[in-house]
């Protein structure tokens, strides 16, 4: 027996849950022949949670795509006339901020790739 299966458990957890979700839990201990909170310590303890921080920062990196997205849509506009009252660019200047946009955009789908594979 490990040192933590001899140590006493002394202190209680309380969760809340619906009726259906309690029964469900109670049915899945039964069926594994174990106590309830024996249940839910190996669930807890052998899984990771899906982070919050994550799916939030993977979200403001696509609404950050979108952005540069729009951006690059206001430049073409701009350059072929379609915005007459837009500061005008030349060409390589204006070429020069696309690939800019377009480098920063992959640079976010890198990101949430990198994030996307911790989940």
């Amino acid at each position: 027996m490990s040192n933590s299966n001899k140590r006493k458990k002394n202190l209680t957890i309380q969760v809340r849950a619906t009726t259906e979700e309690k029964a469900a839990l109670k049915a899945r201990a039964e069926l594994f022949r174990i106590s309830l909170g024996e249940l839910v310590r190996q669930t807890i303890f052998k899984s990771t949670p899906k982070s919050k921080v994550d799916l939030e920062a993977i979200q403001q990196l696509a609404n950050a795509r979108g952005d540069l997205g729009w951006v690059g849509g206001l430049l073409k506009a701009s350059l072929a006339d379609v915005m007459p009252y837009s500061e005008k660019f030349d060409q390589h200047q204006a070429q020069d901020l696309l690939l800019q946009i377009e480098a920063a955009q992959i640079e976010v789908v890198r990101a949430v790739k990198k994030l996307t594979e911790k989940l």
